[in-house]
């Protein structure tokens, strides 16, 4: 509140320690709100949640709720080398082995015959019978399974009740759908 004087001048009283503190605290509080709108515009939720789907192998095993699948053969190494060379386009790939309980034991794999590949999906030919795991790419470090991923997965399971899917998603990061 303005104080005037008897001379006609205004006088303004000094902020008080508290009213600065509150001040401090308002401006603080609006720019971490601020900061977090920026964000949520400019990071797609997807991508938040592919980071808390995506899995990444330790000593080549990747252990999921309860299964555990474990790569030999240098067949981690392998693919890995596949993700790096096929970085522009999908690509799919069809991982065999054994299954024993809930223990799948990767031993080779195989690439169907590509029909078409672009940044954002892949067309091939089916993997066959004896692949345990079925695998594409995601560009953008996206693990989500998209809703034509869930119906490949379907028709996989179809042909081989303990295949199970899987998105690699960067270089060691995977999402898979059982």
């Amino acid at each position: 509140m303005d104080v005037y004087d008897g001379l006609g001048e205004i006088h303004i009283p000094e902020e008080s320690e508290q009213d600065e503190k509150r001040r401090a605290i308002i401006k603080s509080v609006l720019s971490i709100f601020l900061v977090l709108l920026l964000v949520t515009f400019l990071i797609p939720a997807d991508i938040f949640s592919s980071i808390i789907e995506g899995k990444k192998p330790k000593e080549d095993s990747i252990q999921l709720n309860q299964l555990t699948i474990m790569f030999t053969n240098n067949t981690y190494e392998d693919i890995q080398k596949h993700f790096l060379q096929h970085q522009l386009t999908e690509f799919k790939l069809c991982l065999q082995g054994t299954v024993n309980n809930s223990k799948y034991l990767v031993t080779s794999y195989y690439q169907p015959e590509i029909l078409f590949a672009s940044p954002v999906s892949v067309h091939s030919r089916i993997c066959d019978q004896n692949t345990i795991i079925d695998l594409h790419s995601h560009p953008f470090r996206n693990c989500l399974f998209s809703d034509q991923d869930i119906i490949s997965h379907t028709k996989s399971k179809q042909r081989n009740p303990e295949t199970i899917s899987a998105i690699m998603c960067d270089y060691n990061r995977f999402s898979f759908l059982e």
